[in-house]
């Protein structure tokens, strides 16, 4: 085990119960890279039945891709009907899409269920055993290998949870990072550096209550770095402002794609709260995202 200080929280260390419902930002729409599962039984098979799966409109679309068939019959070249023996086709069900934001479903599953989760979606992820830093995590966990094709990495690290304690994350964050990390795959991200996940004593400073990070529920993202080499560093890139709007128009293409980013990952609500280096000067050169466990709002500063 590697022995870690005790630490302040980074951040947001206003009490989360001090933030003002007014910074929710608008309502949740969801977002069609959640995980869908697949292989299992029950109610959860089916896409959309469980909060966090895909949107009902998208998986119909898969099922129905674009093509002759979906043509106007009176169209020529549009197929012809089929014969009056052949058994009428099947109508999908029309599944019902997430009735919850995910990062509220996730931050309320036990242990059990979590670790189920886990299981039910094969992960790279391995479970890490308790010790005195991870004291206030319910179930510790380690990345063993990359999300949907993304590697998530220490500053300074080759690999995935190399890092000892400080490469700790909580279950329930893992499953943020997994709906996170496809919608990175599609953006081309192949890494994602971060400065920070387990901080083991961190505590809010006017609570002295632990924060997300003491908790393995909150991650410092410094960098992320594509397929094709491109990187982005939120200290270099961002062109943060404190105080100012975080989802606004940017004249430099690296702050553009990076606000893209972090604006469309708070309109998919799979964390609660993400700070940018918009709010303050501790944050100027990472953007923390985290679980927040019976709060029912969305932060973006």
């Amino acid at each position: 085990m590697i022995g870690l200080p005790v630490l302040v929280g980074c951040a947001h260390e206003t009490d989360p119960a001090r933030v003002p419902s007014s910074a929710y930002q608008g309502p949740w729409t969801a977002q069609p890279y959640y995980y869908l599962p697949t292989g299992m039984s029950g109610p959860g098979a089916q896409p959309g039945s469980a909060p966090g799966n895909i949107p009902a409109a998208t998986y119909q679309a898969t099922q129905h891709p674009a093509g002759p068939a979906a043509q106007d019959p009176a169209q020529p070249g549009y197929p012809a009907p089929a014969p009056a023996t052949a058994a009428p086709p099947q109508a999908l069900p029309i599944p019902t899409p997430p009735s919850s934001p995910p990062a509220l479903v996730y931050a309320a599953l036990s242990s059990e269920a979590c670790a189920n989760q886990l299981a039910a979606r094969q992960l790279a992820v391995k479970p890490y055993a308790p010790n005195k830093a991870t004291r206030d995590v319910a179930l510790p966990v380690q990345l063993s290998g990359p999300l949907n094709g993304v590697s998530i990495v220490m500053n300074g690290a080759k690999a995935p949870g190399t890092r000892g304690d400080y490469d700790v994350l909580d279950c329930r964050l893992a499953l943020s990072l997994d709906d996170w990390t496809r919608e990175l795959g599609r953006r081309g991200v192949r890494v994602v550096r971060h400065a920070s996940l387990l901080r083991p004593g961190a505590v809010i400073r006017r609570s002295g209550k632990p924060s997300q990070h003491a908790l393995g529920l909150a991650i410092d993202v410094a960098s992320l770095e594509l397929q094709d080499g491109t990187r982005y560093e939120i200290q270099r890139d961002f062109a943060g402002a404190i105080g100012a709007p975080v989802c606004t128009e940017q004249s430099e293409p690296q702050a553009r794609w990076l606000r893209s980013l972090i604006c469309d990952t708070h309109a998919s609500r799979v964390f609660n709260l993400i700070l940018t280096p918009n709010y303050n000067a501790d944050h100027h050169d990472h953007v923390h995202l985290d679980l927040e466990p019976g709060k029912t709002w969305f932060n973006l500063h």
